[in-house]
């Protein structure tokens, strides 16, 4: 892709003021971590890190975008990769088997992070680490019925927390949805024109271990918030009103 074409496809990102992230890493290339990355390459990122050391198997892809033929029991990486390297000639794209060990944080240079793998633990060691070194972290969670959009993780998760999300059928919420509520809050922060960006005003997020979120009880506005009057706080709703809480609202 040369120069020109390259400032007619993002063109709209001028006039609407919007900025994307020059590199992205991708820690989980499953259904949500293999939409986030088309997604956000199709929206310019020019260099991405995928960290997956599993295979596509056949039940991958009722949730994966690739066919059948040259694609069940190759790395998930190494067939987004050729994805996206035809999607865009020219971006750059390397791929690790994954994060197993803290001496495997060292490989997550880029500007973002998007966590979609499904570890408790790993995902507390890519949020510290992330936070220790000035990289923006999203982690993004999609399961049949609800999606979760993270900007932190915090002790209110317990250390008995399991998965963020379950291995389940895609067929309510697809993974596409989550990753397009990702995207939003990784250009969101860096838009000059934030009006734009305003089709998603809230968000459902699941509670942790029993606990209840503050978000839409704390919120400034909940008589008059058509969320929390629609919903009713018993839904553990954060709404656009709302503060950002400990469960780590969009």
């Amino acid at each position: 892709m040369d120069t020109d074409e390259e400032a007619e496809l993002y063109k709209r990102h001028d006039t609407l003021g919007i900025n994307i992230p020059q590199s992205l890493s991708v820690v989980g290339c499953g259904g949500t971590g293999t939409w986030s990355a088309i997604m956000a390459v199709m929206g310019g990122v020019k260099s991405i890190t995928l960290f997956d050391s599993d295979i596509i198997e056949l039940h991958n892809l009722s949730r994966l975008p690739f066919p059948f033929e040259g694609t069940i029991g190759r790395k998930k990486t190494e067939v987004l990769s050729e994805f996206l390297k035809r999607m865009r000639p020219g971006i750059t794209v390397i791929c690790y088997d994954g994060i197993y060990n803290d001496s495997d944080l060292f490989r997550l240079i880029d500007e973002v992070v998007f966590d979609c793998n499904d570890d408790y633990k790993t995902q507390m060691k890519i949020y510290k680490y992330c936070k220790d070194n000035n990289i923006s972290y999203i982690g993004i969670g999609c399961n049949a019925d609800h999606i979760s959009i993270k900007s932190k993780i915090d002790k209110l998760w317990g250390t008995g927390e399991t998965n963020r999300y379950q291995v389940v059928p895609m067929f309510f919420i697809p993974p596409i949805l989550a990753s397009s509520c990702a995207l939003w809050h990784m250009v969101r922060k860096n838009s000059r024109n934030i009006d734009v960006l305003q089709p998603i005003k809230y968000m459902f997020i699941e509670p942790s271990s029993g606990t209840t979120p503050s978000g839409c009880n704390e919120c400034p506005n909940k008589e008059n918030c058509e969320p929390c009057a629609l919903h009713g706080l018993e839904k553990y709703q954060i709404c656009s009103c709302c503060p950002i809480v400990q469960t780590g609202s969009i």
